[in-house]
């Protein structure tokens, strides 16, 4: 049951972050050079957190041995690129005033929990490693 949140979370990292991103690039583009360098600084900087949550979303699926760190990094960007987005941006949002808050809220509490997922499967790792070395001491 456990892997299981882990391959949620390889989903999220790997599909729905990249797909979000792709989505707010697609809804700016057409007004980007209206909009300025501000927008294509914040779009690059949103691009870059898309592509560090697919990489670390492959390298949790592939099981390379800091994918977990680099997942945890990954979440902790897409947490604050979501934060930003609600209330420092100049690209097109849907967001009324008074549903500013609430967001923030969750969305700070859907990176903590994912990054509770993440802590628990480093513990988990870490005790695995430590049963292999006692049972195969070098």
């Amino acid at each position: 049951m456990r892997r299981v949140w882990v391959l949620l979370l390889c989903a999220y990292l790997l599909g729905w972050v990249p797909l979000n991103f792709a989505n707010e690039l697609f809804a700016t583009v057409p007004s980007l050079q209206m909009r300025g360098a501000p927008a294509i600084i914040e779009l690059a900087l949103h691009g870059m957190a898309a592509m560090l949550c697919a990489t670390a979303g492959w390298m949790l699926w592939v099981g390379a041995p800091a994918g977990l760190t680099l997942a945890a990094a990954a979440v902790t960007a897409a947490g604050l690129v979501s934060l930003q987005s609600l209330f420092l941006t100049v690209l097109p949002r849907n967001t009324a005033p008074g549903e500013r808050i609430p967001l923030a809220l969750v969305t700070c509490a859907h990176t903590a929990f994912w990054l509770a997922i993440i802590v628990r499967a480093a513990r988990r790792e870490r005790s695995r490693g430590q049963h292999d070395l006692a049972n195969h001491p070098s």
